[in-house]
């Protein structure tokens, strides 16, 4: 009832557009690309002494404003591309129900766009913002969501977001020599590292078409198989004195998933999707963890459990 009454005030709807309960998200993406941009070999670890790291600080900084802008900036062009189907089937989302008009909206949008921009330029990753704000635009205007081409755009879209961080502190000094090797990573395992990344989102986004169309198990299934196989490629490299714990980031979903037996309505897929986008900040810590930084893992988690709060009044799709 608190989540009903919170969503029909002027506020709730406005973070109901955002998807604000799922802000976290896009800061741990960043967070895992700039934990594995740390420790890649070309740079290995700053030294705690070496003048330049509060400029990396700022730029990191700027770095997590742009993907949250560009997070929140699709989150508002999916309702405004949806809203002649939201008026049939999703009457109570902030556009159909007239709690945000039109204009607001398209106001919205374009105003984080721009702010993404804007903040790409001084953490120095906008080569990788610029095409990311592409994909978001392409996915929500130029595909339908409810076909294949739809999950490609949406991995590809959180790919680029944990890009973004790698790119914001991608160091090219090759002197820098301050942890052991076995720490390290090469161009190889950041791209699997990133790539594996969003086929999993592609996986998750395949299932996810369940919420708009009749149930299917064979999407179910292909959903499933592309999230594992994506996890697996992205960490078994990668997380070589953790990677056996690469089954922790499916624990909520699956806990849906096993739950009470119940038809497969649009309601238990959206609850089974907002669990798994929770669950990409598990899997970001997990991957802050074991590139180490654990202070980026500490705030991954955090993130984690201020999403699955915020969720209890801000629906997360």
């Amino acid at each position: 009832m608190a989540a009903v009454e919170f969503g029909s005030t002027r506020l709730g709807a406005r973070l109901r557009l955002l998807r604000f309960s799922n802000f976290p998200s896009p800061i741990a993406d960043v967070l895992a690309g700039a934990a594995i941009s740390r420790v890649n070999l070309r740079a290995g670890f700053r030294s705690p002494q070496d003048p330049a790291l509060p400029w990396d600080f700022i730029k990191l900084i700027f770095a997590i404003a742009a993907s949250v802008c560009i997070y929140h900036a699709g989150m508002v062009l999916n309702d405004l591309a949806d809203r002649a189907e939201d008026t049939k089937t999703r009457p109570g989302r902030p556009i159909p129900s007239g709690a945000v008009s039109v204009r607001e909206a398209i106001a919205w949008g374009v105003l984080l766009t721009i702010g993404a921009l804007a903040c790409s330029i001084p953490a120095s990753n906008w080569k990788v913002i610029l095409p990311l704000a592409a994909v978001v635009y392409l996915y929500n205007f130029a595909s339908k969501r409810g076909s294949w081409a739809g999950p490609l755009f949406l991995g590809c879209a959180r790919a680029l977001n944990v890009l973004a961080g790698v790119a914001a502190l991608d160091y090219v000094d090759p002197n820098l020599d301050y942890y052991p090797s076995a720490m390290s990573c090469d161009e190889t395992q950041v791209f699997a590292a990133v790539a594996g990344y969003g086929a999993a989102i592609m996986g998750l986004s395949i299932f996810a078409i369940n919420e708009d169309r009749p149930f299917s198990k064979l999407r179910s299934w292909l959903g499933g198989c592309f999230a594992v196989a994506g996890i697996t490629w992205a960490t078994y490299d990668l997380w070589s004195p953790v990677w056996q714990l690469a089954w922790i980031p499916f624990v909520e979903p699956l806990s849906v998933i096993l739950g009470p037996s119940r038809p497969w309505t649009p309601d238990r897929v959206g609850q089974v999707v907002g669990a798994s986008l929770r669950s990409t900040m598990i899997y970001q810590a997990l991957v802050c963890y074991s590139c180490g930084a654990p202070e980026f893992a500490v705030v991954c988690g955090a993130g984690y459990v201020a999403s699955r709060i915020l969720s209890r009044w801000i629906p997360p799709t």
